[in-house]
């Protein structure tokens, strides 16, 4: 352990969390009637990065063709290849493949188990916690309040090395390591990557140049999320750690032998009831040190949450929904979708109206409450969502006086 002197400084930490419903990859091929390089793809690139806006991960080209590797929550591709194909010099335009819908609720959990390890420290450490954070998002709050020593981002990672961070509505946006090194910038001494496929992720922020990538990253390899009680406890370690005066190699050896001497989850390989054999969490943690990072021993004193989101707005609910809902994350997505304003080249205009109908005990009344649940915790609403029961209303204007009343107009019955 360090024996520096104890401080009175703070050690902040940025915590950011993306919590996307769900989102959606797809391969496009399209071919053009002159080469690639001309009027045309310029015509094409700006349909889908501006008016479409869409988030081109991949682009190659050859002859008359281009291939494109498209994010987008979960689009109507339908749709998209009529909006493509009135591109000026488009021909043709396949989809090759379809990814499927990701579903992307997990980071929640991380994110919870990250407070709770810093919870534990008895040190002057301040934390800053950025619910559902947008690209832009990030690039704000690292610029309005410089100095943070840690941003620790929980977020999806796919295959590819992109991290799924959010939209503005919920939906995914998919950020390459590149577009990341770009927004962090220089601007913290440790990353910690709370995501799958850290490894890739890890390759991408190589990759960039020298002053926009952190001294020191942290992540975790493979593609399954590390156990919560793990996160739990490495989380502890490491800053516990960090605040009282060693350097990361130090700090980052004692997060991973919390984990390994763990009795629970020690040496369990696929802890929380994961398929597929892999290794120990604790054998997932990894760190790249290109140099090493160190701060002054830290005060002990409190952690200070400050949560950066404004408050929930006020959700009237009839029933309680806490309940776990199995099985209807994309219908819960594809609800949202509608009710929400449609984006510019995902989708064509809604009903302001939709009905949900089905046999009686199918779970119509519990989607529809999970669709207001989630659309609270993305802060879609700020008046508030009102929920109201309709089941023992006998005509149109008792229908009107409900209505009245459930939004708050007490002598409703009078008008």
């Amino acid at each position: 352990m360090s024996d520096t002197p104890a401080t009175t400084k703070h050690l902040r930490i940025l915590l950011a969390c993306a919590r996307p419903m769900a989102g959606r990859t797809l391969k496009v091929d399209v071919r053009l009637r002159s080469v690639h390089n001309g009027p045309a793809a310029e015509a094409l690139d700006s349909l889908l990065r501006n008016r479409l806006k869409l988030t081109i991960l991949e682009r190659t080209a050859k002859g008359d063709r281009i291939h494109f590797h498209l994010s987008a929550p979960l689009p109507d591709a339908a749709y998209l290849a009529s909006e493509i194909r009135k591109s000026a010099g488009v021909l043709d335009v396949s989809f090759t493949e379809d990814c499927g819908p990701i579903d992307v609720l997990r980071p929640g959990e991380e994110r919870q188990s990250v407070i709770n390890g810093l919870h534990a420290l008895d040190r002057s450490v301040a934390v800053d916690i950025l619910d559902h954070v947008k690209p832009q998002d990030l690039r704000e709050h690292l610029d309005a309040a410089p100095g943070y020593d840690v941003l620790y981002l929980v977020c999806h990672g796919d295959a590819s090395g992109n991290l799924l961070l959010e939209d503005g509505r919920g939906w995914a946006r998919f950020v390459g390591a590149r577009e990341l090194a770009e927004i962090v910038g220089g601007r913290v001494k440790i990353l910690i990557l709370g995501a799958c496929h850290g490894e890739r992720g890890l390759a991408g922020l190589i990759a960039a140049p020298e002053t926009q990538r952190p001294p020191v990253i942290i992540y975790s390899q493979g593609e399954y999320p590390i156990p919560s009680r793990a996160v739990h406890l490495f989380t502890e370690g490491f800053f516990r750690r960090l605040a009282e005066g060693n350097a990361t190699t130090d700090a980052f050896r004692r997060g991973v032998e919390c984990v390994r001497y763990d009795d629970d989850i020690g040496e369990v390989r696929c802890p929380d009831g994961m398929l597929d054999a892999g290794p120990s969490p604790y054998k997932r943690l990894r760190m790249n040190e290109t140099l090493p990072a160190s701060f002054p021993a830290i005060a002990r004193g409190r952690v200070d949450l400050r949560d950066l989101q404004p408050p929930i707005p006020p959700h009237r609910k009839t029933t309680r929904t806490d309940d776990l809902l199995l099985g209807r994350q994309i219908e819960i997505a594809r609800l949202m979708g509608e009710l929400l304003p449609p984006r510019s080249g995902l989708r064509e205009e809604k009903n302001r109206l939709i009905h949900l109908h089905g046999e009686g005990g199918i779970g119509k009344t519990r989607l529809a409450q999970a669709v207001c649940n989630a659309l609270e915790d993305y802060l879609y609403f700020p008046a508030g969502i009102y929920e109201m029961e309709c089941e023992d209303i006998p005509d149109a204007r008792q229908l009107t006086v409900s209505l009245l009343k459930t939004l708050g107009l007490v002598e409703a019955e009078k008008i």
